[in-house]
């Protein structure tokens, strides 16, 4: 580990850096369309740790995640 201010930082050689996850982290991840989760609609209400965020697709067809 080379340490850099506050941070510590890892190196990564290029043949690792595809199978390097985060500790704690699953290898895969889940892929998801945004389609398959808005079903034609375009706000979406996720409940997470107690508190409810809204995913919303913008006119110009961003996303946009808010508390």
């Amino acid at each position: 580990m080379e340490r850099t201010g506050r941070r510590s930082l890892k190196v990564v050689k290029p043949a690792e850096a595809a199978t390097a996850a985060p500790a704690g982290a699953s290898r895969s991840a889940q892929r998801v369309t945004s389609s398959s989760l808005f079903q034609g609609g375009k706000l979406l209400l996720i409940e997470h740790a107690g508190s409810e965020y809204r995913l919303q697709i913008t006119s110009r067809g961003k996303l946009i995640l808010t508390r």
